[in-house]
């Protein structure tokens, strides 16, 4: 879930203000153009915001607009509200400080990373047992203690919370709407009356409907509207059934029919879903708002001309009286009614029966206009320039053998493709700082987020101890669609497994791959909330972007008598300070 968090919420966030900055270039461009303009192109380009806020993810093209805003490759930023960088295990109280360079949190390896998730009724714990070896500094093990537990959640993780609140809100209204509606609904009853069927028939026939819908006829004095995405029928109240005349009838019914023939009841669906997953962002309300006084006015003349009458203030008078002694239809999906609000009612009547002051454009105008509002607002910047992946050489042996130059690529790593990044630095001895040579050096890579960790290269330091991997590309730890990042990791038959260590002298980025000749053992018991040992349970040493590092020991837990639930791992580097404590 929290992947799915910090993975939706920036796209749902880009979406968003991009369908704002695309509705308030419609909305210019609209008012720009007036009457010359017909109701239903106001409709569809607004139907172009609509669906830039529903399409969460577009593809991207030259043309897009948002290429003048493009920043990273990332869709949005991560920003920690606590770091959960610690070491895993908690040096002795009363131990002093260490003096050793400032290390970046971001760039810790795997094994410096502690999980810190909270205890869930089925979730497993990691404690350290109580027989358990001496303490390690900088243990790579991944181990939860009420000790050294701390909460971090990121500020994408919160404000997706706060969204998904919302929605919940939304979407649990609409559902209360529809279930109001379907009780309505059996409440109403078939009607049979031949006037009221050859009326619905003849005007079908005006607007091309071949099988017009059935008609019903409820007890509520509610706005006439048409129910149904599937299977439609046209609800009529009882009072305009026995009190209005054929020509107020023949209005509402060539209303009604109209939203069948231009597809409205679907189109309604994307309204409520855009309106629902952008509740936090005034554009899409306004953008829905927009939509739906269009949309009536596009039914309006629709009907209007179907029915072939020249007097507009007829028609007009008819949707005025009936606001005035009917209440306006729910909004619900797969529901629109003659009028579901009064309070743009006038300005509805207004467009209704006055001339257009100016020649509205031709079709073909109107829809190339459509389409290049389409081929803007429905493209997105395009994504950085990535070299791709680097592939490791066809052949190792050689590497594993050979000491890197100091200004050039391992031979091992002569990647295939080319790319702009470099990993490179130093190996060294944790305890007096001396290089070392010969030491193999492997180069893992995360990329995206659900494929294991993968080995990409390896080298062997050369006499300055220095490593150094090219042709790769570019770290991209906040793109949450694309995620990419690295790790250097030492190996020798004589040392523990070696970690990266990133620090600053002055403005430049020191990267030291530090082994040391001190190694303890390191013991726990995997358990469940209840405290009873899980038997069959991983424990990983090393692990970058929460996924274990392959070469690197992993453990499982035991399963058998007072060995429950534990694991044991031998060899663990201790990294002390420089006054020797851990």
């Amino acid at each position: 879930m929290t992947l799915l968090f910090e993975t939706l919420g920036p796209a749902i966030g880009r979406a968003s203000w991009q369908g704002a900055a695309l509705a308030l270039l419609v909305g210019l461009l609209l008012w720009g153009a007036g009457d010359r303009l017909a109701p239903r192109w106001r409709f569809l380009l607004w139907g172009v915001v609509l669906l830039r806020l529903v399409c969460v993810v577009t593809p991207g093209s030259p043309w897009s607009p948002f290429n003048l805003v493009r920043t990273t490759a990332a869709t949005g930023s991560h920003l920690e509200l606590q770091t959960n960088r610690a070491p895993s295990i908690l040096p002795p109280p009363g131990s002093p400080v260490s003096t050793e360079p400032p290390l970046r949190p971001t760039e810790l390896p795997a094994g410096d990373v502690d999980i810190p998730t909270p205890p869930r009724a089925d979730a497993p714990l990691v404690s350290q047992s109580a027989t358990s070896t001496p303490s390690v500094g900088r243990s790579g093990i991944s181990m939860w203690s009420p000790m050294n537990w701390t909460p971090s959640l990121s500020l994408t993780g919160v404000l997706s919370l706060v969204w998904l609140a919302g929605c919940v809100v939304l979407s649990g209204k609409l559902l209360a709407a529809t279930v109001l509606l379907r009780r309505r609904l059996s409440a109403c009853r078939p009607i049979t009356d031949a006037r009221l069927l050859g009326l619905l028939e003849a005007c079908g026939r005006r607007l091309g409907v071949r099988r017009p819908p059935p008609l019903l006829v409820t007890p509520v004095e509610i706005s006439p509207y048409i129910v149904g995405t599937w299977n439609p029928r046209i609800v009529l109240p009882e009072s305009l059934i026995t009190e209005a005349s054929n020509a107020r009838l023949r209005h509402v019914l060539a209303h009604e029919l109209a939203h069948l023939v231009r597809g409205d009841l679907w189109a309604n669906w994307l309204l409520l879903a855009a309106r629902t997953v952008h509740w936090f962002n005034p554009a899409a309300w306004w953008v829905v708002r927009e939509m739906q006084s269009e949309r009536e006015a596009a039914c309006d003349e629709l009907a209007f001309t179907a029915l072939e009458e020249t007097d507009r203030s007829a028609y007009a008078a008819t949707i005025v009286e009936l606001a005035a002694s009917l209440t306006p239809s729910v909004l619900a999906p797969g529901l629109i009614g003659l009028f579901s609000s009064n309070a743009r009612l006038k300005d509805r009547v207004v467009r209704l029966v006055r001339s257009p002051s100016v020649t509205p454009v031709g079709g073909p105008i109107a829809a190339g206009l459509l389409l290049g509002i389409a081929v803007l607002g429905l493209t997105d910047a395009m994504p950085a320039a990535r070299a791709q992946q680097p592939k490791p050489a066809a052949s190792s042996a050689d590497a594993s053998s050979t000491p890197a130059e100091p200004d050039a690529p391992a031979k091992s790593n002569t990647l295939t493709e080319a790319g702009t990044h470099t990993e490179a630095g130093r190996c060294v001895d944790q305890v007096d700082r001396t290089s070392l040579a010969g030491i193999t050096m492997r180069l893992y890579r995360a990329s995206g987020r659900g494929s294991p960790i993968e080995e990409v290269a390896s080298t062997v330091t050369d006499a300055q101890g220095r490593y150094k991997f090219t042709g790769l590309a570019p770290r991209r730890r906040e793109d949450h669609f694309d995620y990419l990042d690295y790790v250097v990791m030492g190996f020798s038959e004589d040392w523990p497994i070696g970690r990266s260590f990133h620090s600053f002298r002055g403005e430049n980025e020191v990267v030291e791959v530090r082994m040391t000749p001190d190694k303890s053992t390191i013991g726990g018991k995997v358990v469940d909330a209840e405290g009873r040992p899980i038997a069959g349970a991983q424990v990983v040493s090393y692990f970058l972007d929460g996924r274990p590092i392959p070469g690197t020991p992993t453990r499982t837990t035991s399963g058998k008598g007072e060995l429950a639930g534990r694991f044991h791992f031998d060899n663990i580097p201790v990294y002390k300070a420089q006054d020797g404590s851990p």
